[in-house]
């Protein structure tokens, strides 16, 4: 889906002959914890604890819709700040359309607010950016990010070293 709406139009329909419900509903009997997984193999999103219903939900109310991740370390800071911003007004138009309030309403917002901070790639790391793109990127694949040379030296040890393709791979 996300190499089809990368190519896509703007304002393209993906399925031109399905609704966005009927779009949207097939999507929910998609594996998505399972999907993530395969584009997080360290763990370190924290969409890995969102409920799914919530995370479709909000993705049903954005007009061009997308898949938040927070593992957004490719995406352009501009486009990052708006989809940041388009996430968090759908989630309070989710909320506002389920009728949540008071604890309730505080405890999805809490779980469920894009942030346009990145943690650092490094799974034995919790540091989080403090300035959106503070985090040098790796020079190879600029997929992932380090909050230190130590980080990414470490993570390259353990793991991204056997995922590591060249951008232009």
């Amino acid at each position: 889906l996300r190499e089809m709406k990368r190519h896509a139009k703007p304002n393209e329909k993906l399925f031109p002959s399905m609704s966005r419900e009927n779009f949207f509903s097939g999507f929910r009997n998609l594996p998505l914890k399972e999907m993530l997984k395969s584009a997080d193999p360290d763990g370190i999103s924290v969409v890995h604890g969102w409920d799914m219903e919530v995370y479709i939900g909000v993705m049903e109310r954005i007009e061009n819709w997308f898949q938040w991740s927070d593992l957004h370390w490719s995406i352009p800071k501009a486009e990052l700040i708006q989809r940041t911003k388009e996430w968090n007004t759908a989630l309070s138009q989710y909320c506002d359309d389920k009728g949540l309030s008071g604890m309730e309403r505080e405890q999805v917002v809490q779980v469920h607010t894009a942030s346009a901070l990145a943690r650092c790639s490094n799974p034995a790391c919790g540091e989080f950016e403090v300035k959106v793109k503070g985090f040098a990127k790796c020079s190879r694949c600029k997929q992932v990010a380090y909050c230190s040379r130590e980080c990414q030296t470490k993570h390259w040890k353990v793991s991204h070293k056997n995922r590591c393709v060249p951008v232009n791979a």
